[in-house]
C-alpha cells in the first residue's frame, strides 16, 4: 500500500499545508485529558459534513451510507478514516485554534472519492474549533463558510454486548417532527392524511404564507407552494444518485432550525420555524445553482 504525503497532495491541488499538538500539560509537564474547547477530545468523531458554502458541501453519511468516516485525537496526532484512504498525522489546538500538520495518507483509488477530496482541499485551510454541544463540534476554515462538522461517538453496554452509539440527539421532537414532514411530504407525499390535512404540519402562519407564494393556476383551492421548502431542480443533479434526504438539522435561536438537504442530488438549505409541533415559518436558501429557471 503505498503512503503519500499530505504537503504532496495539497501541493498538486495548489494549496498549502498547515501545522496540530492536542492536549494540555500541567506545571509537571504531565499531559491531562485532552480537549476541544473543554469538551473531551480522545476518541472518533464523526464527519457529519464538510463545507465550502451553502449550496457546495458533502455529507459523508448521505454520500456512502453505512460506511464508518471519522476523525480521531489522540496523544497529540489526529487520524482520519475515509470510504477508501486513511489521512494522519500531529495537530496542535491552544483555546479555540486548531492547526493540522502535514501527515501521510495511504494513495488507493476509489470510486467514490468526493469526502477524500473535500479532506485534502479543507484540512490545511482549518484554523478554529467552534463547539455546538458537548457531542458537536465545528471545525472552521480561515476561509468564511467553510468548515467540517463534527459528531462525538459514544458506546453503550446492552446485554453485556458493547455497541456503538452515535451522540446525534434525536430527542427533540421538533426535529424528528421535521424529519418526518420531510420523508413523508416534501420529498414524497405518501399519504392522504397529508394532502387533505396541511393543518397537521403547518400553522395557518405557514399556510398563508406557502398559499401566497403559490404562482400557478389553482382549480382547488386552496393551492400550496410545498415546492418552497425545496430547491427549484426539476430534475436530478448530473452524475449523482438523486437522492432526496435530510442531510442534517441544526438548532437555532427562538424556535428556528437550519435544515440541509438533498434534492434528487442538488444540494439545499432552508431555515424552518417551529411551533406546537408544525412548521410555522420558513427562510428559504435558493440554490442558483439548481435553479430551474
Amino acid at each position: 500500500m503505498k503512503l503519500k504525503s499530505l504537503v504532496a497532495v495539497t501541493a498538486a491541488l495548489g494549496l498549502i499545508a498547515i501545522g496540530c499538538s492536542t492536549g494540555t500539560k500541567t506545571d509537571t509537564g504531565t499531559e491531562t485529558k485532552e480537549t476541544l474547547m473543554n469538551v473531551d477530545s480522545r476518541g472518533q468523531w464523526i464527519i457529519e459534513t464538510i463545507a465550502f458554502n451553502d449550496s457546495d458541501y458533502v455529507c459523508p453519511e448521505i454520500t456512502m451510507p453505512g460506511v464508518h468516516q471519522y476523525i480521531s485525537f489522540n496523544d497529540s496526532t489526529y487520524f482520519i478514516q475515509t470510504n477508501c484512504n486513511t489521512i494522519s498525522g500531529i495537530c496542535t489546538i491552544k483555546g479555540d485554534s486548531i492547526t493540522f500538520g502535514d501527515g501521510v495518507m495511504t494513495e488507493m483509488a476509489c470510486e467514490n472519492m468526493d469526502v477524500e477530496n473535500a479532506l485534502r482541499l479543507i484540512l490545511p485551510r482549518i484554523s478554529t474549533i467552534d463547539v455546538k454541544l458537548d457531542s458537536k463540534v465545528r471545525l472552521n476554515s480561515d476561509i468564511p463558510g467553510e468548515y467540517i462538522q463534527l459528531r462525538k461517538v459514544t458506546y453503550q453496554k446492552v446485554d453485556n454486548v458493547v455497541t456503538e452509539e452515535t451522540a446525534e440527539d434525536h430527542t427533540d421532537p421538533n426535529i424528528v417532527k421535521i424529519i418526518s414532514i420531510y420523508d413523508n411530504f416534501v420529498f414524497a407525499i405518501d399519504s392522504d392524511d397529508v394532502i387533505n390535512h396541511p393543518e397537521k404540519f403547518f400553522t395557518a402562519n405557514a399556510l398563508k404564507k406557502l398559499q401566497d407564494a403559490y404562482e400557478y393556476d389553482c382549480d382547488d383551492a386552496p393551492c400550496y407552494a410545498y415546492y418552497a421548502l425545496r430547491t427549484d431542480a426539476q430534475d436530478s443533479k448530473p452524475g449523482s444518485d438523486g437522492e432526496s434526504t435530510i442531510c442534517r438539522i441544526e438548532p437555532a435561536e427562538d424556535g428556528w432550525y437550519i435544515v440541509s438537504y438533498l434534492d434528487m442530488g442538488w444540494p439545499g438549505k432552508i431555515r424552518i420555524k417551529m411551533a406546537d409541533g408544525k412548521i410555522d415559518d420558513y427562510e428559504r436558501k435558493v440554490n442558483n445553482e439548481s435553479n430551474r429557471h
